[in-house]
C-alpha cells in the first residue's frame, strides 16, 4: 500500500472537498481523484459517498481515518528517532517527567543540556497520570524521571536522589509544623490524595503509611496531580503527602511537615538506546543531578 495515498486520503477525508484538499495538498484534482480511487480499488472498500453537491466518508473512510491517523503519528515518532540517532549534537529531546520535579530538577537539567547542546530543542512532557515506561518505549519521550525502579526489562536506570515525603497542611490549619508529632494526629482529618486506583510501587508506599500509624485517611478529593492537590489544600480542603521537591514550587498557602519516610526518583531510559543524542544528554543529566542531590 502506498504511503502517499494514505496522505491523500487523509487531507480529503479532513476537508471533504476535492478541490481545496487538491489545493493543500499541491496536486491537481484529477490526480487525487485517481489516489481516492487506486485506494479504494485496492481495499476493496468504498472510502467516500460522492454526489455533485458534497462528499461524506464512508463508516468504512471513518474507521480507516482516525486508524491511519494513528498509524502515521506512530510512523512519524519512530522517523523521529532515526534523525536523531543520525546526529548526536542537534534535533529535539523529549523528556518526561512527574510534576513534583517541575520547579526543583528540571530547571537545572534544561540549563546544562542547553548550554552543552544549544542547537537541541527540548521538549517537556509531564506524565503523572501516564505509564512513562510504555510512553518510554513508544519512542514518544527520549529520557524519563520515575519515582519507582522501572518494570520493564528492556529500560536501563539510574537512581538520581532519595528525599523526604511531606505532609502538606494549609497556614491556617490547627496543626502547624511547631507542633507536629506524627502522622496520627491527622487520623480524622479529610485527605486530598492521588488515586488509589492506580498501581505503582510509589502510590503503593504512599498508602501502607497510614497502617503504621493506626488508621486509614478518610479520601475526599484523588488527583493524578500534585499541583492540584496542593491548591486544594491550601483552600483548606484537606491535608495530602507529597514528595518535599513540590515545596520549591508550591502556591502560597501551605506548609511542608518532613515525614520519616523517603521516596526515590530514577533517571531511565531505552536500554538499547544507541542514541548519541540520547547518550549526550544522559551524561550531562546524570552528571547535574546526582552532583546536586549529592550536594
Amino acid at each position: 500500500m502506498n504511503l502517499d495515498h494514505i496522505r491523500f486520503f487523509l487531507g480529503l477525508a479532513d476537508d471533504l472537498h476535492f478541490w481545496n484538499a487538491s489545493e493543500k495538498m499541491n496536486i491537481t484534482q484529477s490526480a487525487l481523484s485517481r489516489h481516492i480511487k487506486a485506494l479504494e480499488d485496492e481495499l476493496g472498500v468504498v472510502l467516500f459517498d460522492r454526489t455533485k453537491r458534497k462528499v461524506s466518508l464512508t463508516s468504512a473512510g471513518r474507521f480507516l481515518q482516525g486508524e491511519w491517523q494513528r498509524l502515521l503519528t506512530e510512523m512519524d515518532n519512530v522517523h523521529r528517532q532515526a534523525r536523531l540517532l543520525d546526529s548526536g549534537m542537534a534535533g529535539v529531546l523529549r523528556i518526561g517527567h512527574p510534576s513534583s520535579i517541575r520547579f526543583s530538577i528540571m530547571p537545572d537539567l534544561v540549563v546544562a543540556l542547553s548550554r552543552a547542546y544549544p542547537d537541541v530543542k527540548l521538549e517537556l512532557v509531564a506524565v503523572d497520570d501516564t505509564d512513562i515506561e510504555d510512553v518510554l518505549l513508544s519512542y514518544q519521550i527520549d529520557i524519563g524521571f520515575e519515582r519507582e525502579h522501572p518494570v520493564k526489562d528492556s529500560l536501563a536506570s539510574r537512581l538520581l536522589l532519595v528525599e523526604p515525603m511531606a505532609l502538606v497542611v494549609s497556614d491556617n490549619h490547627p496543626i502547624q509544623p511547631a507542633d507536629f508529632t506524627d502522622l496520627a494526629q491527622f487520623r480524622d482529618e479529610p485527605f486530598v490524595l492521588p488515586g488509589h486506583c492506580n498501581s505503582g510501587l510509589y502510590l503503593n508506599s504512599l498508602y501502607e503509611l497510614f497502617p503504621r500509624y493506626g488508621f486509614t485517611p478518610k479520601v475526599v478529593f484523588e488527583s493524578d496531580h500534585g499541583t492540584t492537590l496542593l491548591s486544594l489544600v491550601a483552600r483548606g480542603m484537606g491535608v495530602t503527602i507529597l514528595p518535599m521537591s513540590y515545596e520549591k514550587g508550591a502556591p502560597a498557602g501551605v506548609q511542608f511537615i518532613a515525614l520519616p519516610h523517603e521516596t526515590s526518583l530514577h533517571m531511565i531510559w531505552r536500554q538499547n538506546n544507541t542514541c548519541s543524542l540520547i547518550r549526550n544528554a544522559l551524561q550531562v543529566a546524570g552528571n547535574v543531578l546526582v552532583g546536586d542531590s549529592e550536594g
